[in-house]
């Protein structure tokens, strides 16, 4: 379950306990999470295939209710929250030997502060810090608030300029500021600072050890590189294509045997949603869906080859 996932699951069942309802309404989680209402929806979707709510189509939306698997696994996901996988943490030993602190990854750091301007600011104050960090708004992609907060992070990752981000939120948000999830945010902002580049790079993938694994490793990442040449052509299918249902699968198996079955790579490519059962006769929301997935893919698929072609 990733992060967006058990926001939707906390957000359903605060909902029930706040109203006493047994469903909630897909625009009530969209409108609680500051996320447009489609990427909710391909989220419900994808969360009833797998068993955690369950999912009743109405007219604009849906409505939804966890199941027992579902609340199992929020429930789990708390207990596990400070033993995460070697992809998401590393534990750094202080120099006297005697304590250790858990900080998390690069990627878990851009998540969180995408999550976070998606959440507690409005548009306005996103055009505001936008502009604060000499970014042209509109020229961010996407047309979603959600959209524009990845954006943001994104073009200032790329940049190397997320420490002015966080510094920008630090000063124009006190209320933001005084939160322990942004003081974690700072605090592993400030030890990814004083890493390497390569020891950066080992918070996302373990680069492997022996020759043999090397050379299958090498093998790997050529197949995937084959892979993404392919998504020209797959981009003009459909997800019921059989072309399509092949590379699927073997982006899939190619991932796991990689990576791993419970790896961050294989786990973040379950998530990507390339259909929804929601109108399924509206072949422009079906096709639009499918083109974000595959660029979702392709972004995937290359950061993989080079983070891997980089600790190698």
């Amino acid at each position: 379950m990733n992060e967006i996932q058990r926001n939707v699951l906390a957000v359903i069942i605060g909902i029930q306990r706040q109203h006493g309802q047994e469903f909630v309404n897909s625009s009530q989680i969209a409108e609680r999470l500051g996320l447009d209402a489609q990427t909710v929806k391909d989220y419900l979707v994808l969360m009833a295939e797998q068993g955690y709510i369950t999912r009743t189509a109405v007219l604009g939306g849906c409505i939804v209710s966890p199941i027992a698997k579902g609340r199992i696994a929020l429930q789990e996901w708390e207990n596990t929250q400070q033993q995460k996988s070697a992809f998401q943490v590393t534990v750094e030993v202080q120099p006297d030997n005697h304590t250790s602190t858990r900080i998390m990854s690069e990627r878990e750091l851009l998540v969180k502060l995408r999550q976070m301007l998606a959440t507690r600011f409005d548009e306005g104050e996103l055009r505001t810090l936008s502009f604060d960090l000499g970014v042209d708004y509109d020229s961010l992609s996407g047309t979603g608030k959600a959209d524009k907060a990845r954006g943001l992070v994104d073009y200032l990752k790329r940049r190397n300029d997320t420490p002015d981000l966080v510094e920008a939120i630090d000063k124009q948000r006190s209320d933001i500021a005084s939160d322990n999830a942004f003081q974690e945010i700072k605090r592993a902002l400030s030890e990814l600072q004083d890493k390497t580049p390569e020891q950066r790079q080992r918070m996302f993938i373990e680069p492997k050890q022996t020759t043999k694994e090397a050379r299958e490793e090498s093998k790997g990442l050529s197949l995937l590189e084959e892979l993404i040449g392919e998504l020209p052509t797959i981009k003009e299918l459909d997800f019921y294509h059989p072309d399509f249902q092949r590379w699927h699968n073997t982006v899939k198996l190619s991932l796991r045997q990689l990576f791993g079955e419970d790896s961050y790579p294989a786990k973040q490519y379950d998530c990507i949603a390339w259909h929804t059962s929601d109108n399924p006769e509206d072949a422009n929301q079906q096709r639009d869906l499918y083109s974000r997935s595959c660029k979702d893919a392709e972004y995937l698929l290359k950061a993989v080859i080079e983070m891997q072609k980089r600790i190698a």
